[in-house]
């Protein structure tokens, strides 16, 4: 998590960083909706159509399900901070 904070953050030394707390969002779908979203991709080779993809007898469509949990107000340990503040991939981005 802290080398992807640290190659996502720009540095920029007129500001400093102050941790606040965390979200953490949940996703989750059936293996019918993961096909369908691989199968809508945009196509990367010189092959331009999207094939249909269903998986509803007699029709077209997808019938699956998903679910999202979003869990806000995570907190930081003090051993976490310090990393935050002085590790590696995120010192130079200037968290007090």
């Amino acid at each position: 998590m802290f080398q992807l904070l640290g190659s996502s953050i720009p540095l920029d030394n007129s500001v400093n960083r102050r941790f606040s707390s965390l979200t953490f969002i949940f996703s989750s779908g059936a293996e019918d909706f993961y096909t369908y979203i691989q199968v809508n991709e945009p196509p990367s080779g010189l092959v331009q159509s999207i094939p249909d993809y269903t998986n509803i007898e007699n029709g077209k469509g997808i019938f699956s399900s998903r679910y999202i949990k979003k869990i806000e107000g995570g907190n930081f340990d003090s051993k976490c901070l310090d990393s935050l503040k002085n590790g590696r991939f995120t010192k130079n981005l200037r968290f007090i």
